[in-house]
């Protein structure tokens, strides 16, 4: 050795963002407890910030107790509200910083975000926009990337161009709903949102019977169902990093 005393590595600020408004809130709790858990805490710093159901931004200590409590039931007191949200985060003496709308406090040295949340707003591109404005780092694909992989249909159309094959579809809008007998269709199919994720709103449909009922149900997440042929077989998640 040179004699050289080696310095210590700084930790990196992580800003761990979850819940949201969507029909995944739940979901995205459970997500953002299993990284707080795990994360290794002699490089990380960890800073929660909760997104109530009603959309209020919690921050710190405030996102650890509506995390913890896992209900929403953590009152609005300094709670932040979305339509405010510019006020949320900026630049300020060269750093990236939370700010917390009213109070002004500020969470320092914001290095990195790291969005937990699932579904409508968190994985569709809105948040990823959100983040880019504001001028803070975020992991995971851009706002492009993820506006076309949570919209069923043209992920499909994207990965049907480059030779992947996928099942046969329709996909209607909310004011279709009145013209479903006049759609020629193959049963058994799947019925199923066009832009929702972890299985919600999804029907197995054998019959004419259950149609309605079925795109009806999906209607409730979505402003566009899928109607998708049901191929029988096993389901595979794959995970796909940058340049690996």
């Amino acid at each position: 050795m040179s004699g050289l005393k080696s310095k210590k590595m700084k930790k990196i600020t992580l800003a761990v963002i979850f819940g949201g408004k969507s029909s995944e809130h739940e979901v995205s709790l459970s997500s953002a407890q299993s990284v707080l858990d795990n994360l290794n805490r002699e490089k990380y710093n960890s800073v929660p910030v909760a997104i109530t159901k009603g959309g209020f931004w919690l921050i710190g200590e405030k996102g650890w107790k509506y995390l913890e409590n896992n209900k929403g039931n953590f009152g609005r007191e300094n709670a932040i509200k979305v339509k405010e949200s510019n006020k949320l985060a900026g630049k300020k003496d060269g750093e990236n910083r939370l700010i917390e709308y009213g109070t002004g406090k500020s969470k320092r040295g914001i290095d990195l975000v790291l969005p937990m949340m699932h579904g409508e707003f968190g994985e569709d591109g809105k948040l990823q926009g959100m983040l880019e404005m504001m001028r803070l780092p975020y992991v995971f694909s851009g706002v492009l990337a993820h506006a076309l992989a949570m919209d069923k249909s043209k992920a499909k159309t994207i990965a049907q161009a480059a030779g992947v094959p996928v099942a046969q579809e329709v996909c209607i809008k909310r004011n279709q709903l009145n013209a479903l007998s006049d759609l020629k269709l193959d049963y058994p199919l799947v019925v199923k949102p066009n832009q929702a994720g972890s299985s919600v709103g999804i029907s197995l449909v054998e019959d004419e019977k259950k149609l309605k009922s079925s795109v009806q149900t999906a209607l409730r997440f979505s402003e566009e169902v899928l109607l998708e042929k049901y191929i029988q077989g096993r389901e595979l998640t794959v995970t796909v990093l940058e340049k690996r």
